[in-house]
């Protein structure tokens, strides 16, 4: 058994290299990983690798003193539509017609089917999708503080239906750094395979961060639709200037995709050479839950917990992405 080399495979997104097969979004899915087959990913492998190594050197060494790490909580939200007002007439009536027949809101219903220019009128004050002050609100009922990982470029089939200088997201980032949540960068859907673009949004973020008072210096980053190409996506990141990365995941799935439960420090294999780049690795999405899963918010809940209880008794970070 080769614990190191095992840890290696896992913490470097070696299967990406190794896995030919995606998904429509270019994603290894956790349906293709060669993981999920040998019920690999169901618990925190790679944590137990590094318990078995600790354990191993405290025998050869009792007197050695290991740090345990703290388990922590960190909700997290990708601003992937700012205005629900700016959707297409047809979604907005047929979410309209779902609040009645479905919900029985007829509140909901009516702020669905807003027209855009009363949206507008109110400062986005009815929008469905600005749900911002109650996501903080809910973090600072629980003493936690909340990251909005927001898209810098309005360019492509998937870019923002906002521009980082719209006066509102221009207000929405001065009250997060007011009530002591951050921004990140929700690194756009080409971004992640083109080094020049990546490099503008971060420049274009930085410019947005310090223009409404907030600190450009560590600027976090999760990748739009989790697409993620293992340790060439993270040298990309590093080398952008990105502080810590948030996207690997798998869409589909809620598993431990690196097979641990908290931080670790990347690695980029080619050139043999750590990277300037922290991991936090995706724990439980919404989106995964609800339209891959099909599960109620009831269910949801229980998931979570089930992952929480895993990833705390490790130590680890629960890193959880509910969208606005």
């Amino acid at each position: 058994f080769d614990l190191l080399g095992s840890l290696f495979y896992l913490l470097t997104g070696m299967e990406t290299r190794l896995s030919p097969e995606r998904d429509s979004h270019g994603r290894l899915t956790a349906a293709l990983s060669p993981l999920t087959v040998c019920g690999a990913l169901d618990h925190p492998l790679g944590e137990t690798y590094v318990a078995l190594l600790r354990e191993a050197l405290q025998l050869a060494w009792p007197q050695l003193e290991v740090q345990l790490p703290v388990p922590s909580l960190t909700l997290t939200h990708d601003i992937d539509h700012a205005f629900w007002c700016r959707q297409p007439i047809t979604r907005r009536l047929g979410a309209a017609v779902r609040g009645v027949m479905r919900h029985h809101d007829p509140d909901l219903a009516v702020r669905n089917a807003l027209p855009s220019a009363a949206c507008s009128a109110t400062g986005h004050r009815y929008d469905p999708y600005n749900t911002f002050r109650y996501l903080m609100q809910q973090s600072e009922e629980r003493e936690l503080s909340s990251t909005f990982f927001a898209l810098a470029s309005d360019e492509g089939q998937y870019g923002a239906d906002y521009a980082l200088t719209n006066p509102f997201i221009h207000a929405l980032f001065q009250e997060i750094g007011r009530r002591g949540h951050a921004v990140g960068l929700h690194i756009g859907y080409e971004a992640q395979c083109d080094r020049t673009r990546l490099q503008l949004e971060v420049a274009n973020l930085r410019s947005a961060l310090s223009s409404a008072g907030l600190s450009a210096e560590r600027i976090g980053g999760r990748g739009h639709f989790l697409r993620w190409q293992g340790d060439e996506t993270w040298a990309d990141f590093a080398d952008a200037g990105i502080a810590y990365d948030s996207t690997v995941a798998f869409a589909d799935r809620p598993v431990f995709r690196s097979g641990m439960a908290g931080p670790y420090q990347t690695f980029h294999v080619p050139s043999r050479r750590a990277l300037p780049l922290i991991e936090r690795p995706l724990t439980l999405m919404d989106g995964t839950a609800r339209y891959n899963m099909g599960l109620s918010l009831e269910e949801t809940s229980r998931l979570a917990e089930t992952l929480a209880d895993s990833t705390f008794s490790h130590g680890g970070e629960f890193v959880l992405l509910w969208h606005n």
